[in-house]
């Protein structure tokens, strides 16, 4: 008959609270256990500095939940609404009809003079090649 085994007992790469709290970690407290007579066993929590300074240490607020941010325009966008949507180029570019579509009325002037306003270059191909990025034909 073979002796019984005791069991082994590993120990996990846990980083300790000394340790935890040279690294500034926010979850670095110490927890004293004290066993009472009875069997009970009384928990206390102590601050990173293992000092309760005369109180129980208060668990900290739990934050509210934030909505992911909604994604950004993204700047060609944003330019050519900017475009479209300025009164003053009205004779060069505008909403059309419905106001879910532009229209360019003169592609010289459009090139020329706006696109350089708000873009680093002046070709109208390059603008329509970029709009395709975004706008689907039919």
């Amino acid at each position: 008959m073979s002796p019984a085994k005791t069991p082994t007992h590993t120990h996990s790469s846990i980083a300790s609270p000394a340790a935890l709290c040279r690294m500034g970690h926010p979850a670095a407290v110490t927890v004293k256990q004290e066993e009472e007579d009875d069997d009970e066993v009384v928990v206390v929590v102590l601050d990173a500095d293992a000092d309760t300074g005369g109180r129980a240490a208060a668990a900290p607020a739990p934050e509210p939940w934030q909505p992911p941010a909604a994604p950004a325009v993204p700047p060609f966008v944003a330019k050519t609404f900017e475009l479209v949507e300025d009164p003053a180029t009205d004779g060069v570019v505008s909403w059309g009809a419905a106001r879910n579509s532009f229209v360019v009325w003169d592609p010289h002037a459009f090139a020329a003079g706006l696109l350089p306003r708000r873009f680093k270059h002046a070709n109208f191909s390059t603008f329509l090649r970029q709009l395709s990025t975004y706008v689907r034909t039919r």
